[in-house]
């Protein structure tokens, strides 16, 4: 682990989570086929996936689980983090996808949004590189919200 903040390892989720996500980390990173294995299905709405865009230096949101955009307001599939309404944290995410990418092992992080006006103020998460048949080029999340 790069960075095991306690607050995100003691949210039930992420702690569920990275312990199945563990079990199939190899090499560094998860590989995206094991997302379809049944005992992920029930992450799947707190899942993140971001793809480097590498021209851009930004990240693309290739997924933005259901209980994401529940919870955040909105749908960021589809969108890049520039894009993403993440205000005065864009930089401070863009850098621990990078790095999370590059690094090849879990981080759990865990802050709040003090700078939106939502119900919830805290989010929790494990981030991890994720694998698609060849190099390691986006992050998978599995995210929550208080």
């Amino acid at each position: 682990m790069i960075h095991a903040e306690q607050k995100a390892l003691s949210h039930p989720v992420v702690s569920d989570f990275a312990t199945c996500a563990e079990k199939h980390f190899n090499e560094g990173a998860f590989d995206f086929g094991i997302l379809q294995k049944p005992e992920f299905l029930k992450f799947w709405g707190h899942l993140m996936i971001a793809k480097h865009l590498e021209p851009e230096d930004d990240f693309h949101i290739v997924l933005w689980g259901t209980q994401l955009a529940t919870s955040y307001g909105k749908d960021l599939t589809g969108k890049k983090f520039s894009e993403s309404g993440f205000g005065e944290m864009c930089s401070y995410f863009h850098t621990l996808h990078k790095k999370v990418m590059l690094g090849g092992e879990l981080v759990f992080t865990s802050g709040s949004f003090t700078w939106e006006q939502k119900d919830y103020k805290h989010w929790y998460q494990v981030k991890m590189p994720l694998r698609r048949n060849g190099p390691v080029l986006e992050t998978l999340s599995c995210f929550c919200f208080d």
